[in-house]
């Protein structure tokens, strides 16, 4: 079985190393996307020989050429002289930032801790969704805890991509749940996403249509504002020593206010006008 799947992964390499030599600039990047997926020393050999001007075509072979000495990028077979027609393959700027990234990526399941460590902070700020695969194997060897919590962030950060919306949402909270200022970044920018702010609307209007269905004047969707809730707790006193039992009022056997008018009285919300006797009962209102 070992030797089924080591020769399956061979022939996947085989084929992006031919797109990577031959292939359009939309195939290379492709071809790097794939290399990266499969996590193999060699696709990790291929890369780094691509960003270092070693990598080369004679005809139909892709070669890995290092001074006097040349090999074959896909079968292995070291030539014995390197081939008078070998062409350079040139990377433009566009292939060499996503080779940077996915040399990095691959660095990722590096046996050194410290280029594990350099890799995920190098992913940090630069990482893209054909990497998750590797990420989260990375992920789930990973035994260094700096290391591990980088590698979250990252996984977390490429899900907020996802189609699936359940997981988005997980990947908000763990990284709501991260004290890293790129960590908020990302989440601002999640907020400012046409696609979510839509669908936050959708579920805004099927829970008040729920609401509508229990309350027979409809309800109001109150803001954003400020959250008021920081007035309710002195995050000034220090747990030291007694606390003070807090001052009493008598009771006043009048009924307590209600929420709606604290707010108004606070200013955070507009009072309601009274209804007009030909309004429908039934309304919603949305702000």
């Amino acid at each position: 079985m070992l030797l089924l799947f080591s020769s399956g992964a061979a022939a996947q390499d085989g084929k992006s190393i031919e797109k990577l030599a031959f292939g359009e600039s939309d195939e290379k990047v492709e071809a790097i996307a794939a290399l990266v997926a499969s996590g193999t020393p060699k696709a990790a050999e291929i890369l780094q020989a691509l960003a270092d001007g070693e990598l080369n075509t004679s005809g139909k072979r892709v070669l890995i050429v290092r001074g006097d000495s040349a090999v074959d990028a896909v079968t292995g077979e070291k030539l014995a002289a390197v081939p008078e027609d070998k062409e350079d393959i040139i990377a433009n700027n566009r292939l060499r930032r996503e080779l940077a990234g996915a040399i990095a990526a691959l660095r990722l399941v590096s046996p050194k801790v410290e280029e594990r460590f350099a890799a995920a902070k190098e992913l940090l700020g630069n990482v893209e969704p054909g990497m998750l695969p590797l990420v989260k194997k990375a992920l789930g060897a990973e035994q260094n805890a700096q290391v591990k919590a980088m590698l979250e962030q990252i996984a977390a950060a490429l899900e907020l991509k996802s189609e699936d919306r359940a997981l988005r949402l997980a990947a908000v909270q763990k990284l709501g749940a991260s004290n890293s200022p790129s960590a908020k970044t990302l989440l601002i920018g999640f907020l400012k996403d046409e696609k979510e702010i839509y669908e936050l609307f959708m579920v805004v209007d099927e829970e008040l249509k729920m609401m509508c269905d229990i309350c027979n004047e409809g309800g109001q969707v109150l803001g954003p504002t400020f959250d008021y809730t920081h007035r309710l707790i002195d995050f000034s006193l220090m747990a030291q020593g007694a606390i003070e039992e807090p001052a009493t009022a008598p009771p006043s056997g009048a009924p307590s206010p209600r929420v709606a008018s604290l707010l108004s009285d606070e200013g955070l919300i507009e009072k309601p006008a009274a209804p007009a006797d030909d309004d429908p009962a039934r309304c919603r209102r949305f702000c």
